[in-house]
């Protein structure tokens, strides 16, 4: 698990979260965020934090939640901050392993929903479909 501490002012300034990410990869477009705008982060491995969110949005919401959002909202912070190289060979690379090679993977495990999620998840990111989508 994981903590972030922000000052509020930085968060402010960088506008805070992007709204069209909903769950996962949110706390990545925000920390490049404050990056680009000439702040430091910091990383303390002392730091302790219990985070129990995510069992819960997978017992809830079930694994094909976490599988869609991680492959459309990854994609798209390449697209978002990327370099060309990055928009190309990054983005192909990304699809190939999180569509690819997970996908393959749910299907040779007879688990067809998650494969589908992460087809969902590359469908929509190509169709500029972002924001939040109920599964």
């Amino acid at each position: 698990s994981c903590v972030l501490l922000i000052r509020r002012d930085v968060f402010e300034k960088v506008d805070g979260f992007d709204e069209v990410l909903g769950n996962y990869c949110e706390d990545m477009d925000l920390s490049i965020k404050v990056m680009n705008a000439g702040h430091r982060i910091l990383y303390i491995p002392e730091a302790v934090a219990t985070h129990g969110e995510s069992r819960n949005v997978i017992k809830v919401a079930g694994k094909r939640f976490r599988d869609y959002y991680t492959t459309r909202n990854g994609l798209y912070l390449i697209w978002k901050y990327g370099t060309l190289f990055h928009k190309t060979v990054g983005s192909t690379l990304f699809i190939l392993w999180y569509v690819g090679v997970y996908g393959i993977g749910h299907i040779l495990l007879g688990e067809w929903d998650r494969a589908r999620a992460r087809g969902m998840g590359l469908w929509d990111v190509l169709r500029g479909r972002m924001g939040w989508r109920g599964l």
